[in-house]
């Protein structure tokens, strides 16, 4: 279904319908990168969110669980186990970069809305969008050059001989390192000006992103009816 969806984006010349088709698309990668937490997301009526909490995913077990106890729960685990719900995350972690990556998508409706809209006017907030775009790019390439340095390190461990004790610890360890990639830098985050508003570099910039589009949209309309 998302596949089908997403083949019809970047085929429209009507701003109206682009705005539509960025927004749908901006949706759907929000979602996506939410599902990294543990988290989904769904739509109710008057454009609200309800999130529903998969507690027995890994990420969001390690953020809600004392570390003691989050300790305890690994020592129950063999490196499989682990490693196998590392690699769900991994491949959701691919799936999101995919979906933004699709050139036809996004940003190939941008650059059909920034034809027919770009002037004097707008060109500072078309600039904008681009740079969080680019950014959004660099902050994935980030992500999978890091998360395939975890999986060499999972290898390494994996042929210890180790007590459970310190394989618990070389766990949670991991598990610390495995938040920090999905987060990002949260130290810069300087493109947006609002609060932080997702879980993590990624999902902030395409919210800012939406934020920019939304503050074009309003633009583009307030020009239309002064006419």
């Amino acid at each position: 279904m998302i596949t089908k969806v997403l083949s019809l984006f970047g085929r429209n010349k009507d701003p109206k319908k682009l705005f539509f088709e960025l927004h749908k698309c901006l949706d759907l990668f929000i979602h996506q990168e939410a599902r990294l937490w543990g988290v989904e997301l769904k739509e109710l009526k008057n454009n609200q969110e309800e999130a529903l909490e998969e507690i027995n995913h890994l990420i969001y077990k390690f953020q809600n669980t004392p570390p003691e106890k989050m300790k305890l729960y690994l020592k129950s685990k063999n490196f499989n186990d682990i490693e196998k719900e590392l690699k769900i995350i991994h491949e959701e972690l691919k799936h999101l970069k995919k979906l933004i990556n699709r050139q036809e998508v996004f940003k190939n409706t941008l650059t059909s809305l920034t034809l027919l809209l770009v002037n004097e006017d707008t060109y500072e907030l078309f600039e904008d969008i681009f740079l969080l775009e680019k950014q959004l790019q660099e902050v994935l390439i980030w992500q999978e050059e890091e998360f395939k340095q975890i999986f060499t390190t999972s290898k390494d461990l994996k042929i210890q001989e180790i007590d459970s004790n310190t394989k618990s610890e070389l766990f949670y360890n991991q598990l610390v390192e495995v938040r920090r990639i999905l987060a990002g830098n949260l130290d810069h985050h300087d493109l947006w000006e609002d609060e932080m508003q997702g879980f993590s570099n990624c999902s902030n910039i395409l919210h800012a992103l939406k934020a920019k589009i939304l503050q074009l949209e309003k633009f583009h309309y307030n020009q239309i009816n002064k006419i």
